[in-house]
């Protein structure tokens, strides 16, 4: 039954898609006639928007089971999406990333990070200990009050550490050292390619499904 639900969710998202692409097609070219890289730049943005509303809506209606899709792998299973020259491929995943922001003097963990999700922990069984360095690199990131809401700036903090301790093993981990809560986000990754461009974008949406940040980057 529970495979029967995922396969039925799997083909409405395909489905689902498809129509965004021919949509988005027929949309910019109303826009657009001529094409170039302004086109390129405008379908693809315009059909990544189309992309996260989507995945949205999935999850403000499916609230009650959604995790539980997401544990079964609904949306990793999805092939890339392939019509007339353009190719879309997204990810959907809980957000697992340790919080560069337990550096702060003034976080407190709660239980389930002082026994299981924790920075230091992590950095430590990967064999990093020099976590003082990075706590100091941290308070001269940030003021008073406040803290890291940025990609940017947890891989200038990367950057800076590998610098001041000789040594880059940091950079094998800093794909999972991000700037919010565990657990308390989804990750949505889409990447539209068309002919020699793509457009790859990153969301953060809370359980809602609600933007709380998100970083472009079209090339």
């Amino acid at each position: 039954m529970k495979k029967g639900i995922v396969l039925l969710v799997s083909l409405f998202f395909i489905a689902t898609i498809s129509i965004l692409v021919l949509k988005n097609l027929d949309d910019t070219d109303k826009i657009l006639e001529q094409k170039n890289y302004k086109l390129d730049f405008s379908q693809a943005l315009l059909l990544t928007k189309n992309i996260q509303k989507e995945i949205q809506n999935a999850i403000k209606n499916n609230k009650n089971n959604f995790e539980e899709l997401l544990e079964d792998g609904v949306f990793e299973s999805l092939p890339p999406f392939d019509f007339q020259g353009i190719r879309v491929s997204f990810s959907l995943d809980e957000n697992t990333k340790e919080d560069i922001n337990e550096l702060s003097k003034n976080y407190v963990l709660d239980d389930l990070e002082k026994d299981i999700y924790n920075l230091r922990s992590y950095l430590e069984v990967n064999n990093i200990y020099d976590y003082p360095i990075l706590q100091e690199l941290y308070e001269t990131k940030v003021h008073e009050d406040e803290k890291i809401k940025s990609s940017k700036q947890v891989e200038d903090i990367i950057n800076n550490f590998i610098i001041r301790t000789y040594s880059n093993k940091i950079n094998d981990l800093k794909d999972n050292i991000g700037f919010t809560e565990s657990y308390k986000d989804y990750i949505l990754r889409i990447k539209v390619s068309m002919e020699k461009d793509f457009l790859k974008s990153y969301y953060l949406l809370d359980k809602e499904g609600q933007v709380k940040y998100f970083e472009i980057s079209f090339k």
